[in-house]
């Protein structure tokens, strides 16, 4: 099982890293967080509890491949 990245966009809003992938938080329900990816054109969502602990549907198919590189320019803005 992989890890859980858990970031912070500019605007302060929670951001999840799985895979080498980023999610942003679509919907919150009154159980769970619902993540779209942050690639506009991509149409991949999962699941997580609401402290984004751990994911309760695995993530669909991406339409690109994972983008680390972003990774790091995202975590020195969280610092």
């Amino acid at each position: 099982m992989s890890q859980i990245g858990k970031l912070l966009s500019v605007k302060g809003k929670p951001m999840m890293l799985h895979d080498g992938y980023i999610y942003t938080v679509e919907r919150t329900t009154t159980t769970k967080l619902i993540l779209r990816c942050q690639n506009r054109d991509c149409k991949a969502r999962c699941h997580t509890n609401l402290s984004m602990d751990a994911i309760l549907s695995q993530p669909t198919t991406h339409s690109h491949a994972p983008q680390p590189d972003r990774v790091p320019a995202i975590q020195l803005k969280n610092d």
